[in-house]
């Protein structure tokens, strides 16, 4: 679908801040928190978590020389 990686990357990581957004919002009403704090914490721990993901499968990608020619 998108040639660059760094480009399906942003992509994703703008895909996720609005489902993230979304669910911040529901969560925030249910349980009476502040939405501001809630999507920080979500945001923090997904993105994170993704971006962790991603530098570690770009490390090993390089260190056993695996590509995926598609």
């Amino acid at each position: 679908l998108v040639e660059n990686v760094y480009s399906a990357m942003g992509i994703m990581l703008a895909a996720a801040t609005i489902i993230i957004a979304l669910a911040s919002r529901h969560s925030a009403r249910a349980l009476g928190r502040s939405y501001g704090k809630e999507f920080g914490l979500m945001s923090l721990f997904s993105l994170g978590v993704a971006a962790i993901s991603f530098a570690l499968g770009s490390f090993l990608r390089e260190v056993l020389g695996i590509s995926a020619n598609l």
